[in-house]
């Protein structure tokens, strides 16, 4: 599936099937490589997605963990309104 690096591409739908896909090969000892063309965007909030659901970090430490990691990270705006919207499904108990 192409993602385009646009505010107004929906990733939100797709998170928990890319982070639950990522955990199943760490589980299994395996690499994983999340790119996408530039690494500043697209690649960048799918691994903030991960971090947020396998490693319980809230958006603001998985955007400074990767910010660190490469400096260059900036995902765009609608991305990071999208991952702001999975924090807060993330943080509700489940039903």
């Amino acid at each position: 599936m192409a993602i385009a690096d646009d505010p107004r591409q929906k990733i939100l739908e797709l998170f928990d099937d890319a982070v639950d896909f990522v955990q199943g090969e760490v589980q299994q000892d395996r690499t994983v490589l999340i790119h996408c063309a530039a690494g500043v965007s697209r690649s960048p909030a799918f691994t903030m997605a991960y971090l947020m659901k396998h490693k319980k970090m809230s958006y603001e430490d998985a955007h400074s963990f990767v910010k660190n990691k490469r400096p260059v990270v900036q995902p765009n705006t609608g991305f990071v309104e999208q991952l702001r919207q999975y924090e807060e499904q993330l943080r509700k108990p489940a039903q």
